[in-house]
């Protein structure tokens, strides 16, 4: 045992020394990227997406919780909430319809510098056009139609987002705006951003919307039909930074630094990744675009999708009791856990941790009866997955061994019986001590009797 131990902790350290995806000594990053340092996003994350939210793996982050002003990236928010409006008031999207107007302007767009979809006052489009636009361009003139159409007003919907955002577990993310405009109080972070593209990943209708690289508008009343390149240049074929990988995100420059930021999700192979760069300064031209690449691209080529633990496969035992054929219970996990991680992980590298809800059992045991857990870690205390344990076989209960474990070990045991068995103890005791006595005291008798004669 102690040798396998060893040879264990001995492959995890030629990991730790060879491996470009290596373990991380902080318990937040599952793995340390081997670029670091040509890294220089102030804060990135890399996610695996799974087919549900509690399958997702954090691959990497570096300042996940850092806030930034992140210009027009907020609309990832924007069309996740709109998306929620649309369906709780059950809209039609291409039939309800939302007018651009000269208030509109001058409240929330004039002497912003912030780009429009040049709406002319009373121009009328669909709110599946004003939200496609949203989601490409930068439209500060489609964004608060949309949002005063949806809401009633643009500060109604931003409280309404603001409040989403909060519910979905978002700490470090507020926003007072729905155009992108700079401002210090609207900020988000990069894990709060993954959240939010994660509630946008499952809406099919909202991440079509985000994939297009070119959107074209047909206007129901005012303006002519006109069209837009997406500013994410990663999906548009015929920039320098296209990724072929590349399935849909959102991008947006904010802040008096004109910071910039781009989320953006890519899939091959069966397998989606999602990777954030935040906070890269304008000078460096396309760095931004250029880093979320690699990191994709590390994410394809390190990783893989594993079975860490077989359904069924016997983890305990457990004693049992008033079973005559076997004195343990073999426990086996009900699920099978599987997850990605680095190309060079095997299961016998995976801690596992086993909980037993009872000390032992009695029977009779149900095949599948859940008496236990066990969960899977890597780097120590990153959990990974987890499945209940079960009992792997039904044992039926020995009417002889209950009888002697249940009645007569019990009034062999009870302090009653020890009682009663002193007592007679006691009294033979007594009966041979009396009887003792009194044989002693008729010899002498018989001895002075002759001695008298």
């Amino acid at each position: 045992m102690k040798r396998r131990v060893a040879s264990v902790c001995l492959c995890i350290a030629a990991v730790l020394l060879l491996l470009g995806p290596r373990f991380s000594a902080g318990a937040a990053v599952l793995y340390t990227y081997p670029q670091e340092d040509d890294l220089t996003a102030p804060s990135a994350m890399l996610v695996y997406l799974g087919v549900l939210p509690e399958q997702d793996v954090i691959l990497y982050e570096k300042n996940a919780d850092a806030a930034y002003q992140t210009g027009a990236l907020l609309r990832v928010a924007v069309g996740v909430y709109a998306m929620q409006c649309i369906g709780q008031q059950g809209l039609d999207m291409d039939a309800v319809t939302g007018a651009y107007s000269k208030t509109l302007f001058n409240h929330y767009v004039t002497g912003t510098g912030l780009g429009t979809a040049s709406m002319a006052f009373g121009e009328e489009w669909t709110l599946r056009d004003l939200l496609s636009v949203c989601m490409v361009q930068t439209a500060a003139d489609a964004a608060v139609t949309l949002a005063q159409t949806l809401s009633g007003s643009v500060e109604a919907f931003v409280e309404g987002m603001n409040r989403m955002i909060a519910q979905a577990g978002c700490t470090h993310t507020t926003f007072t705006n729905v155009t992108g405009e700079d401002d210090a109080r609207s900020v988000q972070s990069a894990r709060d951003l993954y959240t939010l593209m994660r509630l946008a990943a499952d809406d099919p209708v909202l991440r079509d919307m985000m994939s297009q690289p070119y959107v074209t508008v047909h206007p129901v009343k005012g303006g002519d039909t006109r069209g837009w390149e997406n500013t994410n240049a990663l999906l548009r074929s015929t920039s320098e930074y296209y990724y072929g990988k590349a399935r849909y995100g959102r991008c947006g420059t904010g802040g008096d630094d004109y910071l910039q930021n781009v989320a953006v999700v890519a899939a091959d192979g069966g397998y989606e990744y999602l990777a954030i760069i935040m906070g890269v300064p304008r000078s460096q031209t396309g760095a931004y675009f250029t880093q979320a690449r690699q990191l994709l691209q590390w994410g394809f080529s390190a990783f893989s999708y594993k079975t860490l633990l077989s359904k069924n496969e016997v983890i305990a035992k457990m004693p049992v009791s008033l079973a005559w054929e076997t004195d343990a219970v073999a426990l086996v996990a009900l699920n099978e856990v599987a997850s990605v991680v680095a190309n060079e992980i095997e299961s016998d590298m995976v801690r596992r941790q086993v909980t037993l809800y009872q000390p032992d059992i009695a029977a009779p045991v149900t095949k599948g009866q859940v008496l236990g857990k066990v969960e899977l870690f890597l780097n120590e205390d990153r959990k990974i997955g987890e499945s209940e344990l079960v009992a792997g076989q039904s044992l039926e209960k020995s009417t002889l061994l209950d009888l002697w474990e249940n009645k007569v070990l019990k009034i062999l045991t009870s302090r009653w019986t020890w009682l009663a068995v002193g007592l007679v103890v006691l009294l033979i005791v007594g009966y041979l001590l009396l009887n003792l006595w009194y044989n002693r005291s008729r010899r002498r008798r018989k001895v002075n009797k002759r001695f008298r004669l």
